[in-house]
């Protein structure tokens, strides 16, 4: 990867600088984070501590005051039934008119028949929640208070209350008391909220309070990592830790106070909002450092122009003769006042290209002859008398009755005959990474596999016949609508080895394949005359592609040059991947047959023809 110079200068210059403001940024503001998280831990602890003590005090003194309320009415009520007197019980239930958070006071008996109820007058609607059994049974067995949440609705929330009230002779229980409360009686100690959020859970996890609002209410926190941390101990106490909070959805140190009745008070304040102070310390010097550095690239990039400009633009130039384009003028456009190094470079970059662009040329033209492949081939190595010897695939094409047709048009009209003829079989031989050895006359020779083999050469090779079959059907529709007469042809293909080099002398050189392969080759395209098909393949050819296109024996023939015999398939079309055969075929594939030079067909299979 190409780096400029400038870059480099500015990049080592903003390592420097952004290393130092870094380092004094981060130990400038890692010092007010420990000072900071050390100052907001205790202050958390105790906020926790305070409210918690709070908390139960005030749970102390209501569950007293509940009890005096529900002992004094029983015992009004004992009065009232012995001399008929009940100035005591409306005497409470004045008081409890005055009181703010009761807004209904029940005792009821172990068979749960309510001795006295009241209800307050303020209240808009009357309650409709059902008695706890687990708050009754607790109440009567165990002898301890139960507290249980009552969401009436968004902006109405309660909290019921079951505890023991009366014992009897055998000090069992004997009358329960149930009262609801506003949770006003929580609600009240946090009207302070600041920056820290507050959370109250009952003995069962329960939410009486949270400083998000009533949507909590009475939601299980059973598995905040706060309660399970404060339930682990037997006692009541208090911790601390910085836990992901799963309501808050951020990180916050976490402070609770586990009160006498098991109720648990948590304190949260973020890590956000402790480490701000420090934060803000770190921007500040990042800020400035951030100012000297945007000065320092200002000045060291334009000094790295004065340097770095010619070059580049010199560089951007060699992208333009890496491209094709060598024409560029270097030493003009890289001129100076005072010339220097540089522009000795641009002269020689300009004498370099105009170099480049004959090569080019020669090359673009020599392609033109001999294919684009084998001139890679050729440039790539130092050009001498000699060869390889590979295994091929030769192609041989012939216009039939061109001799006869060449006499009866002019010889303009039979180049361009020729020309749109060519012009259509090379491109799909190239297509199909095959190689146009030569022309001869109206014939085609071209060969797969040399200079370069690719995977399946053989299967391309049968592929552009097949393809040739088609566009040769074109052709002919054109010239029959020019009123002229359709061409016929004859292609050969034949597989085996033969030597591929430049063959020649010193002074004039070719490059093409030599051996029995090409003859072969040239014999089988003769023998499409005997059996009047535009297309025949040797078994060396079919055994390889026999399996992807749609071939039948065509028959078998002596070809001048082979002592062996030689057998002959005609292709119909392919067979696709999924085994649906295609048959490629049309009115020119098949034509009469005629007796050709050089081959004969074995008289066994021309009778049974």
């Amino acid at each position: 990867m190409r780096v400029p110079i400038s870059l480099k200068l500015v990049t080592m210059t903003v390592t420097l600088l952004l290393g130092v403001t870094v380092i004094i940024a981060y130990t400038a503001s890692n010092y007010f984070q420990d000072t900071s998280l050390q100052r907001e831990e205790s202050i958390n602890v105790d906020f926790a501590l305070a409210k918690g003590v709070n908390i139960q005090n005030e749970l102390i003194n209501l569950n007293e005051k509940i009890i005096n309320i529900g002992t004094e009415v029983y015992q009004s009520l004992l009065i009232s039934n012995n001399n008929g007197s009940n100035l005591n019980l409306v005497r409470v239930i004045e008081s409890l008119e005055k009181t703010k958070n009761i807004y209904s006071y029940q005792i009821k008996n172990i068979k749960g028949e309510t001795l006295w109820s009241w209800e307050s007058k303020n209240l808009k609607n009357k309650n409709t929640f059902r008695t706890s059994s687990l708050g009754i049974n607790l109440a009567l067995q165990k002898k301890i208070f139960y507290y249980e949440p009552l969401p009436y609705n968004d902006e109405r929330k309660e909290i019921r209350v079951y505890f023991p009230l009366v014992q009897d002779s055998s000090r069992s229980i004997s009358y329960v008391g149930i009262v609801d409360l506003s949770i006003e009686f929580i609600t009240q100690h946090f009207r302070d909220l600041s920056e820290r959020h507050y959370f109250i859970v009952d003995d069962y996890n329960r939410i009486l309070f949270h400083s998000l609002g009533l949507n909590y209410f009475n939601h299980n926190m059973g598995d905040h990592e706060i309660v399970s941390l404060a339930r682990q101990s037997s006692a009541p106490g208090r911790g601390q830790k910085l836990i992901l909070d799963p309501i808050l959805k951020d990180k916050f140190y976490t402070s609770y106070f586990r009160t006498q009745q098991n109720w648990i008070l948590g304190a949260q304040v973020s890590e956000k909002l402790i480490l701000e102070p420090a934060q803000a310390v770190k921007r500040r010097i990042l800020f400035i450092g951030g100012i000297v550095l945007s000065v320092s690239i200002f000045l060291v990039f334009l000094f790295s122009l004065t340097l770095t400009s010619p070059i580049e633009r010199l560089a951007k130039l060699m992208d333009l003769v890496k491209s094709g384009t060598f024409k560029i003028d270097a030493s003009q456009k890289i001129a100076s006042i005072l010339p220097d190094e540089v522009n000795d470079l641009a002269s020689a970059v300009d004498q370099m290209a105009e170099g480049l662009a004959e090569r080019d040329k020669v090359k673009s033209l020599f392609s033109k002859f001999v294919g684009s492949s084998v001139t890679d081939d050729l440039l790539k190595r130092e050009v001498a008398l000699g060869g390889a010897r590979k295994d091929i695939v030769v192609f041989f094409s012939d216009i039939r009755g061109f001799t006869s047709l060449s006499e009866t048009i002019p010889p303009e009209e039979v180049v361009e005959m020729l020309n749109e003829y060519f012009g259509a079989m090379v491109k799909i031989i190239n297509q199909t990474g095959g190689v146009v050895d030569k022309f001869i006359g109206d014939a085609i020779m071209a060969v797969w596999g040399a200079p370069n083999s690719l995977p399946n050469d053989a299967q391309r090779a049968v592929l552009a016949c097949l393809k040739m079959r088609m566009v040769l059907e074109e052709i002919n529709e054109k010239r029959l609508g020019e009123g002229k007469n359709p061409l016929m042809i004859g292609m050969g293909l034949h597989y085996g080895p033969a030597v591929a080099g430049t063959i020649g002398s010193d002074e004039r050189m070719e490059y093409t394949v030599i051996g029995n392969t090409v003859n072969t080759s040239s014999r089988i395209e003769a023998a499409t005359k005997s059996f009047g098909t535009d297309l025949l393949l040797s078994e060396e050819i079919y055994l390889i592609v026999k399996e992807e296109f749609i071939i039948e024996l065509a028959g078998e023939v002596q070809v001048k040059g082979r002592s062996e015999i030689l057998k002959l398939y005609k292709v119909l079309g392919l067979i696709k991947e999924n085994g649906e055969r295609e048959y490629l075929q049309t009115a020119y594939s098949d034509y009469e047959s005629e007796d050709a030079d050089k081959v004969k067909i074995k008289k066994e299979e021309s009778d049974a023809a």
